[in-house]
């Protein structure tokens, strides 16, 4: 499989974050819990569209995803700004890190057998890269645009922030908005008032990955696949 980046940009928040909210501070919670990226990926099938040209099919859904998302950083805010240190988000609307890319095969072709590496090009950054050590984005997204006119996104999101549940709520919003959903998500983000942050708890620490260490036992990864029967029943 070969796939090529066909752009890096910045999606910033369809509306400015209001001054009261630029700071967004971690809760204890956030702030003993490791600095890490986790990586999803979502597949979506290629629709079938007589009398349209797949580039235009392309060229339409990459338009829709930047605009959906753009929108759903509004509620969302400290997803657009910049994790400072332990201690908070400055929620400066500088926007989230989105890469595009195409690939040379189709979505089913891929899926037939998909090796660790090739899932990996399909993220950010590779789960070992050094260059997420100076990443400092709440979240990070690639899509990936398969030559059938198939779509892989990724979303790589700071362990800080988010967890499973957030994780859904948030991709809940952004597809919702995608398709023009009238359905309504408001998040709150209270968990600093719950669960107040200490404020000299590793305050200068930098918001980096942990390096790996030499001696960091190896792992096997294991893939589970359960056909549309088994998910029906």
């Amino acid at each position: 499989m070969d796939i090529e980046i066909i752009s890096k940009e910045e999606i910033k928040p369809a509306s400015p974050t209001p001054p009261e909210l630029r700071t967004f501070r971690f809760s204890i919670l956030d702030q003993l819990t490791r600095d890490s990226y986790t990586n999803i990926l979502f597949f979506f099938s290629p629709r079938k569209q007589q009398g349209t040209y797949l580039n235009d099919v392309i060229s339409q859904r990459s338009r829709c995803l930047k605009e959906s998302l753009s929108k759903t950083l509004v509620p969302f805010y400290p997803l657009a700004g910049k994790i400072k240190d332990n201690l908070h988000i400055e929620c400066n609307d500088d926007g989230v890190y989105y890469v595009e890319t195409q690939t040379n095969i189709g979505l089913l072709d891929f899926l037939r057998k998909p090796e660790n590496e090739f899932m990996n090009q399909l993220c950010p950054f590779h789960p070992d890269s050094t260059e997420l050590l100076s990443k400092s984005y709440p979240i990070m997204v690639q899509v990936n645009m398969f030559y059938c006119g198939g779509i892989a996104i990724c979303l790589s999101a700071s362990h800080k922030i988010f967890d499973g549940l957030s994780v859904s709520t948030f991709m809940q919003t952004w597809a919702a908005t995608a398709r023009e959903s009238t359905v309504q998500i408001n998040p709150s983000f209270i968990s600093s008032s719950l669960f107040p942050s200490i404020l000299d708890m590793y305050q200068d620490s930098p918001p980096v990955v942990s390096k790996p260490q030499k001696n960091e036992p190896k792992y096997a990864t294991s893939r589970f696949v359960f056909d549309s029967s088994a998910l029906a029943a």
